[in-house]
């Protein structure tokens, strides 16, 4: 080896990369070792990484002194360095870096002075916040200066709210814009009694105000619970709600609750009444529903209605033969036929063919019965009356007056009692709905809140209505009962319901036949939903030009 060159590297060091451009040549003289240090990551390999040691700082600002003065390489950049290179960032770093360098600030002005990219930043996020508000800009929160108008604040409690009503004349309980209903009343008479303040008069949400029952127009309700936050500084504050309440709609009191009740929620299940006069229950003119079972005991054939054909009109009875009609008597076998039907509607079924816009397989249409019973007759007005009783946890749109217009409808044609479990089924059926006329709420129960929070130790009273029993009572027979009796006198809700039915008699014979639902038979063009309109209530109108 001649003198002055340094031995080769062992082979071990001399190990090849792919990526190693340095390679050298034999001709090109040994490259200069720099020292090195041996650091372990644990990450990426088992062995040591040699890893050259930092330059001194001279070396640094010579290295970038050079830099500067070597252009720019001319090479082209790939599309992704591209933009990169165009991205915000890099240009704002590029701004800074070439802009004039300016003295530092005092020190007040470092604390509150903030760089340009920051205010940028906050400028943008608030652009953004104002875009999700709909392009509504930011509102600083002031205090309200207090006007003459406005009221004292006062502490508000959260409440569960016993009322009770008639139905009669109002288009529900819900609140309505536009309509008279149960909830308008009770929110005026609550802001006249000073139990809310007038600035929440009237914005159900301001006072947490929530139902646990809706009632269709002309539904009656004995006992009702509403939730919301009151004012209860006013020992006599229930007496001033109610002065201001029409007659027929009436608070029973309230119980202080847990803030976070919830009316609807917390109800664990509701109790219903349907008063039905029997004379509704007569036998069908077997020759306008030939294959019932009716038809099928007299022992004579009556000829199929042509399928599609418009329905005759049945001619409304005199007033003798409309008292005579009133005059009919429930049989025992037909009480003890009803009672068998209604209690086909025990447990849970899919009743999705007892309300409107529900489809088989919607899960939300499964509900859970756990009761529907069928008490001994009464007369009142001349009229016998039948009180059945349902207590479900839940009920849907039309759902109690569609499964009592099923079980009136088969009592009416001595179908066979399996048709209701039929009903359950996938099969669409045309189910006609009872008047809303005869449909009151008795009661909603929170058994498992009044198991939970009515004890000794929360100190809370229970939700129910046992001590305003005798009073709810007096009111049922004086608002309600007596109602329903003198409307239907007046009005004969339940002869038209009834003739309606039997004039469009081919829209559901197909499943009142002797041998259950047959669906071949059941017409292509049906003639609506009897009882009028969308919420039940029977208009002669209508059913004179058929334009249901």
């Amino acid at each position: 080896m001649p003198s002055g060159e340094q031995p080769p590297l062992p082979s071990s060091t001399a190990t090849h990369h792919d990526d190693d451009t340095t390679s050298q040549t034999p001709s090109s003289p040994p490259a200069k070792r720099q020292k090195t240090t041996t650091e372990y990551n644990p990450m990426t390999t088992d062995t040591p990484v040699l890893l050259p040691l930092p330059p001194p700082a001279s070396s640094l600002k010579q290295e970038n002194e050079d830099f500067k003065a070597v252009p720019e390489p001319s090479s082209s950049l790939t599309t992704a360095d591209q933009k990169k290179e165009d991205s915000p960032a890099i240009k704002m770093e590029e701004a800074s870096a070439s802009a004039p360098a300016s003295p530092p600030p005092s020190t007040e002005a470092n604390i509150k002075a903030e760089p340009a990219e920051v205010k940028n930043r906050k400028q943008v996020k608030k652009e953004g916040l104002a875009k999700k508000r709909g392009g509504r800009p930011q509102e600083k929160w002031s205090v309200r200066e207090k006007t003459d108008d406005m009221e004292d604040r006062r502490p508000k409690r959260k409440v569960a709210l016993l009322m009770g009503y008639c139905g009669t004349g109002y288009n529900g309980m819900q609140i309505n814009p536009g309509v008279k209903t149960i909830e308008s009343e009770l929110h005026d008479a609550l802001a006249a009694a000073g139990a809310v303040s007038k600035d929440n008069a009237g914005d159900p949400s301001k006072i947490g105000f929530m139902r646990c029952a809706r009632t269709d127009k002309g539904v009656h309700a004995a006992g009702q619970v509403v939730s919301l936050k009151m004012i209860i500084e006013d020992e006599n504050i229930v007496e001033k709600i109610n002065s201001h309440l029409p007659e027929q709609i009436r608070i029973w009191g309230y119980v202080r609750t847990n803030n976070s009740f919830h009316a609807k929620n917390a109800c664990d299940s509701r109790v219903y009444e349907y008063f039905l006069p029997t004379y509704v229950l007569r036998t069908v003119d077997p020759s306008r529903y030939p294959l019932t079972a009716v038809a099928l005991a007299t022992g004579r054939h009556f000829p199929p209605r042509p399928q599609g054909t418009y329905p005759d009109e049945l001619p409304r009875p005199s007033s003798d033969e409309l008292a005579k009609l009133r005059e009919y008597r429930i049989t025992a076998p037909q009480l003890q036929l009803l009672r068998d039907l209604l209690k086909q509607f025990h447990g849970t079924n899919n009743c999705w063919n007892f309300t409107v816009k529900m489809g088989y397989a919607d899960k939300s249409s499964n509900r859970y019965i756990m009761s529907f019973v069928a008490a001994d007759p009464i007369v009142r007005g001349g009229i016998e009356w039948v009180k059945c009783t349902v207590h479900g946890q839940s009920f849907m749109l039309h759902q109690i007056r569609k499964m009592i217009g099923l079980a009136v409808m088969m009592v009416r044609t001595g179908a066979p009692a399996s048709i209701v479990k039929e009903a359950f089924g996938n099969k669409k059926l045309n189910i006609p709905k009872a008047p809303a006329l005869g449909l009151l709420l008795e009661r909603p129960m929170f058994d498992v809140y009044n198991k939970k929070w009515a004890t000794e130790a929360n100190d809370r009273e229970p939700v129910d209505f046992e001590k305003y029993r005798v009073v709810m009572e007096a009111f049922k027979e004086k608002w309600i009962y007596s109602r329903l009796v003198e409307e239907e006198l007046e009005t004969s809700q339940f002869d038209d319901w009834n003739r309606i039915i039997d004039s469009r008699s081919q829209d559901y014979e197909y499943f009142l036949t002797a041998q259950g639902i047959q669906m071949d038979l059941k017409p292509e063009q049906t003639f609506g939903n009897v009882a009028g309109t969308a919420d039940g209530e029977v208009k002669v109108e209508e059913f004179v030009n058929f334009g249901v």
